[in-house]
């Protein structure tokens, strides 16, 4: 009777090792939200970024003897949509983690989503700063890619340094879509404008639909206006579109212009040889930064083989958004939500630029980012006179920070 009873006991003992084992080689599963229909321009470079992360990880042996996979769903760039997507992908498809390369408002639907229901969400893109300090955010959401009050905030700070008091007392126009992403950024640039003591006068705005703008009657509209400064906050079709009516009405004539996003390297294809000289725009110089960062050099050569593709922000805010998830799950031990938001704390992780860090106060990544002017650099479209910031850099107070979430 001992005899079967001990070969019971040690049968059982097995089934629970082989559970055990089966357990640890289940994959982790990432959630991934993204704007395939509508944000091509910035969905593919992530995608590329986060394929490349998941196989390296996964051929080093995962995370906590894990697999790493992705499951990725099409927002079309609607939070409705984002919403809905992410229930079904955490109740069926089981994810561990959320991660979201999508455009400002469903990134900010789903900050609020992810409050309620207590599940970590790693941000990519999305620069409305509402995910990360507005009333829907939370400890659960960490972001890795700049935002836009930091980016406005180097922006202006290259706009005194080139200019000067040149820019006071001056007439600002501004175009820009009619969506969260157009929304907080012309708001965050006024708003800088005052705290630096400007006194702009805001004449005109334009808020086209996103990619729909009908470029004649909007340069029309901005002519009337007879600005000094024009921000445009464009992307995709939309920048080719404007700098052709632009120059075609001589508009961009004795103009300074801030176009944050027309050093994009995907905009500089599509323009070629018609992008506009001397504009102030974000963009990375990366011929210029590889040359002492043999980690961004090792990135690029693996990117552009596997792909054939020019790296661009976007595959790296990608790339690292995986770098991130990885680094929090190995610190945290485990998939357990709560335990992954306390993680995000101070979480380290590498990147092709070096280290960066998750801040405590509110889980945004260290991420840097560079302003110069437009223009061409042995032949082809890039950016001069830039200068490099670090998000620490640029950011509010973080009593200011710390208001707008609702904390002491």
């Amino acid at each position: 009777m001992k005899k079967v009873l001990l070969g019971i006991v040690f049968c059982l003992a097995l089934l629970s090792l082989s559970a055990v084992a089966q357990e640890s080689k289940k994959p982790i599963k990432i959630g991934h939200i993204n704007a395939q229909t509508n944000g091509t321009y910035f969905t593919h470079p992530s995608g590329y970024g986060i394929k490349l992360a998941i196989e390296e990880i996964n051929a080093k042996g995962g995370v906590l003897g894990r697999p790493l996979e992705v499951i990725s769903r099409d927002s079309k760039m609607n939070p409705g949509e984002a919403v809905r997507l992410a229930e079904e992908l955490v109740v069926r498809d089981k994810v561990d983690v959320l991660m979201a390369s999508d455009a400002s408002g469903p990134v900010v639907a789903l900050a609020s989503w992810v409050k309620r229901n207590h599940m970590p969400l790693v941000v990519a893109t999305g620069d409305s700063d509402n995910a990360i300090w507005g009333e829907g955010s939370s400890d659960y959401v960490a972001r890795i890619n700049a935002g836009g009050y930091v980016k406005n905030k180097a922006i202006m700070q290259k706009l005194t340094q080139v200019y000067g008091d040149k820019i006071k007392n001056k007439r600002w126009v501004s175009v820009a879509p009619a969506i969260e992403f157009g929304r907080y950024y012309v708001k965050t640039i006024k708003q800088l404008a005052e705290q630096e003591g400007l006194k702009a006068k805001w004449v005109e705005e334009q808020w086209p639909a996103f990619g729909k703008m009908e470029a004649g009657s909007t340069i029309m509209a901005l002519e009337h206006a007879n600005p000094d400064i024009v921000y445009v906050i464009l992307s995709g079709s939309d920048v080719v579109s404007f700098v052709r009516e632009a120059k075609k009405r001589g508009f961009v004539k004795n103009r300074i212009f801030i176009f944050p996003y027309l050093s994009m390297p995907q905009h500089f294809e599509l323009l070629g040889k018609e992008v506009p000289k001397g504009w102030i725009s974000l963009g990375c110089p990366f011929d210029d930064l590889k040359k002492n960062k043999p980690a961004l050099k090792a990135f690029m050569q693996r990117y552009e083989a596997a792909y054939h593709k020019p790296v661009s922000n976007f595959s790296l805010t990608g790339y690292n958004g995986i770098k991130a998830i990885a680094a929090v799950i190995e610190k945290a031990g485990s998939t357990d939500p709560e335990k992954i938001k306390d993680a995000f704390d101070d979480l380290r992780f590498d990147t092709p630029f070096g280290e960066q860090t998750i801040r405590k106060i509110d889980h945004q990544a260290t991420a840097f980012l560079w302003v110069g002017l437009s223009d061409f650099i042995d032949g082809y479209p890039g950016i001069r006179q830039w200068t490099e910031y670090n998000v620490n850099d640029t950011s509010p107070p973080d009593s200011y920070v710390l208001k707008l979430r609702g904390r002491k």
